[in-house]
């Protein structure tokens, strides 16, 4: 059998780090009915936070890849 390891990474809007763009984050619906607009910010969060996560980094780092790419 492979060795299968887990890795975690946490990412949410709590931290985004200014109050209202969080605000509006966290106060979206949860559904599948999202706007175009609403769909291409959290489109460009999620990578902005994924950036930021140190976890994700060491991870794309792990594989041989370069944060940020």
């Amino acid at each position: 059998m492979p060795k299968v390891t887990l890795e975690v990474v946490d990412v949410a809007f709590d931290a985004i780090r200014d109050p209202k763009e969080r605000a509006y984050f966290m106060n979206l619906p949860t559904s599948f009915v999202l706007s175009p607009e609403q769909v291409d910010r959290l489109r460009e969060v999620a990578g902005r936070l994924m950036r930021q996560s140190p976890d994700y980094t060491a991870l794309v780092r792990e594989f041989g890849g370069a944060p940020g790419d």
